[in-house]
């Protein structure tokens, strides 16, 4: 009898990724925005402070790329629910040194990224850094406006 090998869950995926993550010194973080939980009271807490379905499942700080939002499926099978679609667009919206995508496991996931920090930089990132410079000294308040 042969046996089926079952694909690697989400979980496994991303388990890869964050070490694969790890090994590059990376800044990210994991969004537990659909922890189960059993309680009602839980998920209005969970509501009321902000948690919002639909978030992707990492955010990856790209050295002097950007960010990058990232929704894992699993190599086979996963689903993109309408509210992962909506924040993926949304956060694609924001244009300057934001980059949102859907990758079907990890190899893909590691493959976009090696990919994505050794793209030149756009023409428009010098702007954007002038930009960032420039509001980061008001912040700072040393350039006043």
């Amino acid at each position: 009898m042969v046996q089926k090998i079952k694909p690697p869950t989400e979980y496994v995926e991303q388990v890869r990724l964050v070490k694969w993550l790890t090994k590059q010194g990376w800044k990210f973080t994991a969004i537990p925005n659909s922890t189960w939980t059993p309680g009602y009271a839980q998920i209005n807490r969970n509501r009321a402070s902000g948690v919002r379905s639909g978030m992707t499942d990492l955010i990856i700080i790209v050295p002097i790329k950007g960010l990058v939002f990232l929704e894992l499926k699993r190599e086979k099978g996963g689903h993109v629910s309408d509210e992962q679609q909506e924040w993926v667009d949304a956060l694609n919206a924001v244009g300057a040194n934001v980059e949102a995508v859907i990758m079907k496991g990890a190899d893909a996931a590691i493959k976009y990224l090696e990919t994505y920090v050794q793209q030149p930089k756009e023409e428009g990132d010098q702007e954007r850094s002038a930009g960032r410079d420039s509001f980061n000294a008001w912040l700072e308040g040393t350039n006043p406006v």
